[in-house]
């Protein structure tokens, strides 16, 4: 993954959210399957006065709601941390049946959904529309 992912990403969080994200390496991380380290680069953030694991998905084609919420069951129980998928891009369909299973996600400029922090924004029609959680 290129710097520019993460510099998208927080530049989004700054104008929608308007909170910074500082980057660093992931913080002690317990070791994690192979197949997550080869599909993900893992960053940790802080975010309104919260650590956070920021797995940045390398394909996301390939991606499906099921793998997701497994990888996030058994990272919640190796991390304290709240983590969050990063994407570039997600068909509609996908991001909202992850909404549906209050799974965290970032589809750069295009929806945050946090329910952690309770933040659901999505574009539409050039405008970011906040949703109830």
């Amino acid at each position: 993954m290129t710097v520019n992912k993460k510099q998208e990403l927080a530049k989004y969080l700054l104008v929608t959210l308007n909170e910074r994200l500082g980057w660093r390496p992931a913080f002690h991380l317990p070791a994690l399957p192979h197949y997550v380290k080869l599909g993900f680069e893992i960053w940790s953030g802080r975010l309104v006065e919260t650590d956070c694991l920021f797995f940045f998905s390398k394909d996301s084609e390939d991606i499906t709601v099921l793998f997701l919420e497994k990888q996030l069951r058994a990272l919640r129980q190796k991390v304290q941390y709240p983590v969050v998928f990063v994407f570039d891009s997600l068909p509609t369909r996908t991001t909202q049946r992850l909404v549906k299973r209050k799974i965290p996600f970032v589809v750069i400029c295009r929806q945050i959904y946090l329910p952690f922090l309770l933040v659901n924004l999505q574009q539409e029609r050039n405008e970011l529309v906040p949703r109830i959680l």
